[in-house]
Formats: structure tokens, sequence, C-alpha cells
């Protein structure tokens, strides 16, 4: 039995899983579907593709399980098949992103998109795979941009809110080079996505592509500074009466865009959001983790030092 023959069976049986299927068989078909999508260049037979496009296309009329796991296969396909660039990749990235808009499965489609360039176990150089560097950039083109597209022109709140889960799970792995590249374009996309609910990885992805363009694009940080303070304090307001939206991690890391803040963006412009934001800090300065009350420390501090005429 060739390549595509085998991994027929592997997105076969992945998709049958069930609640009963030991998890480490059914990871282990999936990883062997990457294998073989990469290193033996399963996809180059258009019959696997369109197998699983037409699985993906029947998902409507089966279990909510077995929806869910023709899902994960096509992300676990599609990311070993962009890795090495398969020129399936479009149609593949295309059958993602017409997903992400479906009102049953939108969200967990959205959140898939974080395994295309995640570090993996098993699409590694030391296992023979093909690993391009370019995919980043056709990842950009393929998703980011009509992610970009769908969120800003969309009238349906879930579409807009999937659209930017699914654009953090590509951001929170690109290069910061690359985001300042396009800073303009994503620092409206990064600032609304932390606001997501319900998923600290999205959330907190967001924060740190913010956290990466200070230094890189500090003019357009600074034509948003009033809204990337807001949007920091927001996360690290943490009190009883009203619990932050956002996880340990998160809200370290809005005090580190705060702190980094002073460091790189013009003193001028910071002074006049400084009163504002010196109260805000009390907050963090009580928050119930160590770590963050640590930063807000440090946070407060870089702030209360700047004076008028710096």
């Amino acid at each position: 039995m060739d390549a595509s023959g085998l991994a027929t069976i592997a997105i076969t049986n992945a998709i049958k899983s069930t609640a009963q299927t030991p998890p480490f068989s059914r990871l282990s078909n999936l990883y062997l579907l990457q294998l073989l999508v990469n290193k033996l260049r399963a996809a180059r037979n258009s019959n696997l593709v369109e197998y699983l496009r037409n699985k993906v296309h029947e998902t409507s009329s089966v279990t909510e399980t077995e929806a869910e796991n023709t899902y994960q296969v096509l992300a676990y396909f599609t990311a070993a098949a962009l890795a090495g660039l398969d020129p399936s990749t479009a149609s593949l990235v295309q059958e993602m992103l017409d997903g992400v808009e479906y009102p049953k499965h939108g969200r967990k489609i959205a959140q898939s998109f974080r395994l295309l360039l995640a570090p993996s176990d098993i699409i590694t150089k030391e296992n023979a795979c093909v690993v391009r560097p370019l995919r980043k950039g056709r990842l950009y083109q393929l998703a980011v941009v009509p992610l970009s597209r769908m969120w800003r022109t969309s009238e349906n709140p879930t579409v807009k809110q999937n659209a930017l889960t699914a654009l953090s799970g590509i951001l929170a792995f690109l290069e910061p080079t690359m985001l300042a590249d396009n800073a303009g374009e994503l620092i409206p996309v990064l600032l609304e996505g932390t606001n997501i609910q319900g998923d600290h990885f999205a959330k907190n992805a967001c924060i740190k592509g913010i956290l990466d363009l200070i230094p890189l694009a500090s003019k357009t940080i600074a034509e948003h500074l009033v809204a990337v303070i807001e949007r920091m304090t927001d996360r690290t307001r943490n009190t009883r009466q009203s619990p932050s939206d956002t996880n340990v991690r998160g809200r370290a890391m809005a005090l580190e865009v705060l702190l980094k803040l002073t460091e790189i963006v013009d003193k001028s412009v910071l002074l006049k959001r400084k009163a504002g934001l010196m109260r805000e800090l009390n907050y963090a300065l009580e928050d119930s983790s160590s770590e963050v009350r640590s930063k807000a420390e440090r946070c407060k501090m870089a702030w209360f030092n700047m004076m008028d005429g710096e």
C-alpha cells in the first residue's frame, strides 16, 4: 500500500475515534498522517486531498464527535502540508477559513489555526521532514489577510470573534519582525484580540504581539497609545468584586507592556497618561499573584520616575 492509501486509513481511523479510544491511539493516527503528508508527500495524490475535503463537507450529517474529529484531522493535515509548502496547502487552508464562519463548529475550527505554525515534535528535520522557512509568509497571505478582512467586514459578532481567535493562533508564531512589517494593519487586530473571552491562549498571544511590537514599531504604537493603555489596564484590574478576564500570565504580560512603553515611547506623550495609569496600577499591586504584584511595583516605579522635561 502506498503513502496515500495509508493516509486514507489514518484519516478514517482518526475521524471514527470516540471517547473510548485511547488518546495515545488517536494522536498516533494524527502523527502518522502528518509524516505521510510531509515526509512521503502523500498529499501529492489529489484523490487523498479530495477524500479529506469530502469528509469536511459531510460534517453537517455526522455525529458531533465525528465532525470535531474531522476538523482536527484537517488542521493536522494542513500543518504538515504547509510545512513543506505542498501545492494542496491553499485549498486546505481555504477549507479552514470557510469553517471559521460556521455557527456550530466555528470556534473550535478557529482555535485549530494555532496548530499550523506551532512547534511540532513530529514535523522536524530530525525526522527527515520538510520545514520550509517561507511557510510563514505563505500562511500570512493565505490566512491572515482574509481573516483580517473577515473580522473587519463581518456583521456577525460570533464570526468576528472567531476570526480574531484564528488570527491570534497564527500571529502567536510569527517572528516579531514580520509583525512589525505589517504593524499598521495588525495592531488594531491585536488590540481587539485582548478582549477575546474564554480563551487565554488567544488573549495572551495578542498581548504578547503588542509587547513584541513596542520596540519595533514604536511610532505606530504611539498612535494607538490610549487604546494600548486602556486594554492593558482592563486586563490588570483584578479585584474580588470584578475579577480580571485574564490569567496570571496574561496580567503579568500586560504589565510588561506598560513597563516597556516607558522604555521606548516618547516621555512627553506618556506623561499625559501618567496620572490615570498610576491609579490603575494600584489594582495590580493588590493582585492575588505575587508575580503580578512584583511586576506592578516595577511598572509603577518606572511611571512614577518619569518627570516633565524628559
